[in-house]
């Protein structure tokens, strides 16, 4: 049975027993033991462990095992003695130099003094299954490392639906260090509105396994360890391990490519919108041209083709025909030119002077006041609010320069400002026809197409006024009924 075991089996006997007990010297007693315990009987398995004759074998001590590492062989020995048995795993050299990995099993021999009088063996070369086992672990590291590395949250499952390993990035996206998720079940990374639905889902994934992406066609949120929530896109893979199955989800956080998508589907609609805009724009300019520019050519084609038989009384008017032709034009190209200023300009708001501002603006409509004999009521004092001067400037001049041409005959015109949450209101009543439901609801609107119903007066000026407080934080409006006059009002930022 000795000889023909297949584990390697040994005696090493003590020439004299000793007394190892608590008031020995047990350092004397190990170097005593080192030189003089010996092998005395070993099996054919034992002599293929080490690549020895038996010749060579019998009689070796505990020093010669142990000569690459004595204060290891030591700590074994001592070891063995205080417990009188020992499992053990120890680092060794085959007879060639060459390493090797033993399993050994120690057993102490006693006297009927109770006196140790050596120790059997039996051992097992373990070197190959210690090799694979350090493979094994490199490749886990490899693996490990890989997964740390990667730009996905990784999510390892196993059956039961608990986390038993996350990556770095997981930590990252969810808020919380990787203790804190391993052991607990995959749900918890769910939003609790959709934790039952998911739970149900993870067990049919295991009943039948594949590789694919989750939730195809639906927007996936997870949720961070701080209750809130983000977007993900999740692809579910698996492994078997043995008689267990693990499920590995790989979750990419999709919220600056949702923004970036969002981000191009409003450039996209804006971009329509100004094609849509720019080609409306062409109708509105050659209308609004067509007008004085038809006027000056046919009053500039009298004067040319009249051979002289016009008095100066009628050249003199028809060249005024074709001057106010002319400023009209001007200031068609001016507001066009202002419009395009107002889309681009960055500007700083400052506090208003208000009072300086409505006077500039009724100094640059003064003619359209003496024509129609218009009467203006101004307030004893103005509401602070932030805006750019020049530019609400200009919304002035707009809003009044419609009030006096289609306001009442002759016009009576009120200005004033109401201070509301965070805003204040500028504006202008009329006294004129008052405006249709249908009328105010093409006021403002950007270059309004030719084929639909504008109302008199109100295209391309309200357009500008609309971009201009916009811009400036604010909103543009219009109260009417018909026959009851019109306040046209704008808010800015209170100060």
């Amino acid at each position: 049975m000795f000889a023909q075991a297949l584990d390697g089996i040994f005696f090493m006997m003590l020439d004299v027993p000793i007394a190892w007990n608590d008031a020995a010297d047990k350092e004397a007693l190990l170097d005593d033991a080192f030189a003089h315990q010996c092998i005395t009987q070993v099996n054919d398995a034992m002599l293929a462990q080490y690549g020895a004759t038996r010749d060579e074998f019998i009689g070796l001590t505990p020093h010669d095992f142990f000569a690459h590492d004595i204060a290891h062989g030591r700590e074994m020995w001592r070891r063995l003695f205080d417990q009188g048995r020992l499992h053990i795993e120890t680092r060794e050299r085959r007879w060639d130099g060459a390493q090797i990995w033993i399993e050994g099993d120690y057993i102490c021999l006693y006297d009927d003094a109770g006196r140790i009088t050596g120790h059997f063996g039996i051992q097992r070369d373990i070197t190959l299954r210690k090799q694979a086992l350090e493979e094994l672990r490199h490749s886990e590291e490899t693996i490990r490392a890989l997964m740390e590395l990667a730009a996905q949250g990784i999510v390892l499952v196993d059956e039961a639906g608990r986390i038993v390993m996350v990556n770095a990035m997981v930590e990252q996206m969810f808020g919380c260090c990787r203790e804190d998720l391993v052991g607990q079940q995959l749900h918890t990374l769910v939003p609790a509105a959709a934790r039952d639905r998911h739970d149900d889902l993870c067990a049919a994934y295991f009943q039948s396994p594949r590789a694919r992406p989750m939730g195809i066609g639906l927007d996936l949120s997870a949720r961070r360890c701080d209750g809130s929530t983000f977007p993900v896109e999740v692809s579910l893979s698996y492994v078997e391990t043995g008689a267990n199955r693990i499920v590995m989800a790989l979750i990419t956080d999709t919220t600056e490519r949702r923004g970036a998508e969002e981000a191009l589907h409003r450039y996209a609609d804006e971009l329509a919108a100004r094609n849509e805009e720019l080609d409306a724009f062409a109708h509105t300019v050659a209308h609004d041209l067509k007008g004085p520019l038809s006027l000056a050519m046919g009053y500039s084609e009298l004067l040319l083709f009249s051979d002289e038989t016009l008095s100066a009384e009628s050249q003199h008017l028809a060249l005024e025909h074709v001057n106010r032709s002319m400023h009209k034009m001007t200031n068609i190209i001016d507001e066009l030119l202002l419009l395009a200023t107002v889309r681009k300009e960055d500007v700083r708001l400052d506090t208003l002077d208000m009072k300086s501002i409505v006077a500039g603006a009724m100094g640059r409509v003064t003619h359209l006041l003496e024509q129609r004999h218009a009467r203006i009521v101004l307030p004893k004092g103005w509401a602070a609010a932030l805006g750019h001067a020049a530019w609400v400037e200009e919304a002035w001049v707009n809003y009044l320069s419609n009030a006096i041409k289609y306001g009442g005959d002759p016009p009576h015109i009120e200005l004033g400002s109401d201070v509301g949450a965070g805003t204040v209101r500028f504006w202008v009543r009329d006294n004129g026809p008052g405006l249709s439901p249908d009328e105010q609801a093409l006021l403002f609107v950007p270059f309004t197409r030719l084929d639909r119903v504008r109302a008199k007066g109100h295209g391309l000026g309200l357009s500008i006024v609309r971009r201009i407080v916009e811009r400036l934080g604010g909103q543009v409006g219009v109260d009417s009924q018909k026959g009851a006059g019109s306040t046209f009002w704008f808010t800015l930022p209170a100060v």
